[in-house]
């Protein structure tokens, strides 16, 4: 399932001028529309200016799935059966990515977080396989705040941790939407409405609720809602608004719930045009580059073993984490000339780790991919075709046992590419971690085309 809210014009935006509250008419209704005036204003101007910045964020996915299969047959059915003292449902499977994230032209784009460059595919594409959900940084306000879609109420006053805000309302009609929602094979533009909260004294905005409940059947869900929390961020002595946090939760036509929570870090400015690439990093053109990476070519189907160096811990790890490890063994030609010495120091990066929760024990799955081999300190790329690895735990104790296949982890990949493998650890106890030293083994692979 895949969330976009697109189309955001941001050359477009403009600022609104309006008098401060105080000197407004007394009537509710008019100070409710000057506040509101005020309000948009501070969002389009942190608008305006996020093209300029970027976060990482951090996404934890939850699937929890009814405890019981049920027959239901509309989507008011499930809400009505939702609402029972009987209806239960169970965590199932969850996972987690880390992205840096910024605002290009009219969407947000995505990179595994660190990688310096930006990645020219669908955020979908990028992390692979379940829920995710674009917006949520900066094309909600956009598009709320920056153009005529939305029509709004004023709610009145609601108490918040001893505060005092203001309520709004507000709807988008379908024929205004730019809110997309669904998958691979079906998706479709939504009306949406929701709610927001403000500081009627500094003008920020707290909290916005969006919620999509009139989905087309294809889509397969019931309804949609994204909750976002806002602050004020001091950034280069300017103060304007951004994400702290967010959180995605989707019903589905058979009752499992998909929740995504998502937490914002480490926002900055870009400190020049070149920190963003949206292709592969540049190359070294000197004459010692060229001839370090020809002395560096490795023919394919050459045995490699590589022994992790570091561990992962399902409680921290996410897709996005670089790994890192060394080889066991030299890598020789077939002539028995050795091309890279043992211990060289080998880098990779996760794309997916998920857990997978049965009734007394778990399994951890991590797909990765290879990207770099390091030899007398040159760093160069580097490809290699993995053997999966699946390991599940002694009955007699607590050893682990070598397995041949996988389950049906790596079927949300490319069964093509031979340079993504897997890591699967079977009946695990809940906080199994991945310890360091354990052995990859494969051959070397073609360089992938760009």
């Amino acid at each position: 399932m895949c969330i976009s809210s697109r189309s955001m014009r941001y050359l477009l935006l403009f600022y609104i001028s309006a008098a401060p509250i105080a000197a407004q008419q007394d009537a509710s209704g008019d100070d409710a529309k000057a506040l509101l005036f005020e309000v948009r204003n501070k969002v389009v101007q942190t608008v305006n200016r996020l093209p300029k910045y970027m976060c990482t964020e951090t996404t934890d996915r939850i699937t929890l799935v009814p405890e019981r299969k049920v027959s239901i047959k509309s989507c008011d059915d499930l809400a009505s059966r939702r609402k029972r003292a009987d209806w239960k449902v169970r965590k199932s499977k969850s996972d987690r990515f880390r992205l840096d994230v910024a605002t290009g032209g009219a969407n947000e784009m995505y990179s595994w977080a660190g990688a310096n460059r930006f990645e020219d595919r669908e955020l979908g594409d990028l992390v692979r396989g379940g829920t995710t959900s674009t917006g949520a940084f900066s094309a909600f306000l956009g598009s709320i705040f920056g153009t005529g879609a939305a029509d709004f109420t004023y709610q009145g006053d609601v108490n918040a941790a001893g505060r005092t805000l203001a309520e709004f309302g507000f709807s988008v009609s379908r024929a205004m939407s730019s809110h997309r929602i669904g998958d691979k094979l079906h998706s479709a533009i939504v009306a949406y409405e929701g709610t927001f909260v403000v500081d009627p004294k500094t003008f920020d905005l707290v909290r916005l609720t969006v919620m999509a409940d009139r989905l087309p059947e294809e889509i397969n869900a019931c309804q949609e809602i994204t909750t976002l929390d806002y602050a004020n961020v001091q950034l280069n002595n300017a103060g304007f608004l951004l994400p702290t946090n967010a959180r995605l939760q989707i019903v589905d036509r058979e009752g499992s719930e998909l929740e995504n929570r998502t937490v914002f870090s480490g926002c900055h400015e870009f400190h020049t045009e070149s920190s963003i690439h949206f292709d592969s990093a540049p190359q070294d053109t000197t004459d010692s580059a060229k001839a370090v990476a020809k002395s560096l070519f490795l023919p394919p189907r050459l045995s490699l073993r590589i022994a992790l160096t570091q561990a992962i811990d399902p409680a921290t790890a996410a897709a996005g984490d670089t790994l890192k490890g060394k080889l066991t063994g030299p890598i020789k030609a077939k002539s028995g000339d050795v091309l890279v010495p043992a211990g060289a120091t080998v880098t990779g990066r996760i794309l997916h780790i998920e857990r997978l929760y049965g009734a007394t024990s778990e399994s951890l799955a991590v797909a990765y991919r290879l990207e770099t081999i390091e030899v007398n300190g040159v760093t160069q790329p580097f490809d290699a075709s993995l053997k999966p690895t699946v390991r599940r735990r002694a009955r007699s104790g607590s050893s682990l046992a070598v397995g041949q296949e996988l389950g049906t982890f790596d079927q949300m990949f490319d069964r093509e590419d031979k340079g993504v493998s897997f890591l699967e650890f079977k009946d695990m106890q809940a906080g199994h971690a991945i310890n360091a030293g354990v052995v990859i083994e494969g051959l070397t692979a073609a360089p992938r085309q760009p």
